[in-house]
């Protein structure tokens, strides 16, 4: 459900009376602020000790002969996450992009060094909701919009038993989420890009729903 975004203090004049009804009207403007599509959490970064880890990202990129934006993607496992997981992710995200899928496994050391390069990048003062709030028809759907794609970008961080994803479209909300979040952003697409090739088939073990 959503409501109308109005300033507190209108609200106050609007529903004027007891305590109680004060306490409704708070609690109807939270609840507006909070935006839609999934629980909503900032500055509350997910547990990341242990070896165990992964980085996921998911927006779509322009293909340069059609011009069609193409939805993609892409994952950096570490290497204790494989051996004792598998190849997948777990999360719905990469059923978003089924024909541009990347993946790459990494030493435990190495993938803990980049999501402390995040962190120190502003990750945990980042809006974050869990990687299932997501469904993947609606994201390929929004990653191809005209308008809806630049802000259908999303990274995830997490391990085994603990994941959050951080959705562009959850930062706007000022300035300084926007540009943490790019820098984030930045930082995991370099990454990437060096660590990943692509895979494409559906009987790989990326898809299985029960993973």
């Amino acid at each position: 459900m959503s409501y109308p975004r109005i300033g507190f203090r209108r609200m106050l004049q609007k529903y004027p009376g007891s305590f109680a009804t004060w306490a409704l009207a708070l609690a109807a403007h939270c609840s507006c602020a909070g935006g839609g599509g999934g629980s909503q959490v900032r500055g509350d970064g997910p547990d990341l000790s242990g070896d165990i880890l992964k980085i996921t990202y998911f927006r779509a990129f322009e293909h340069p002969q059609t011009k069609k934006l193409e939805p993609t993607y892409r994952m950096i496992l570490s290497a204790s996450w494989v051996d004792r997981i598998g190849e997948s992710a777990r999360e719905p995200l990469p059923l978003a992009a089924p024909s541009n899928i990347y993946r790459g496994t990494v030493p435990d050391e190495k993938v803990r060094r980049y999501v402390a390069k995040v962190r120190e990048l502003g990750l945990d003062d980042l809006v974050s909701r869990p990687p299932e709030s997501f469904r993947p028809e609606e994201l390929n759907r929004f990653s191809q919009h005209p308008t809806e794609s630049e802000f259908t970008r999303i990274f995830t961080i997490g391990t085994e038993k603990n994941a959050k994803s951080y959705y562009y479209r959850d930062q706007q909300r000022s300035k300084e989420q926007i540009e943490k979040f790019r820098s984030c952003e930045r930082f995991i697409l370099s990454i990437m890009n060096g660590e990943t090739i692509r895979v494409q088939t559906r009987s790989d073990p990326v898809f299985r729903k029960d993973q």
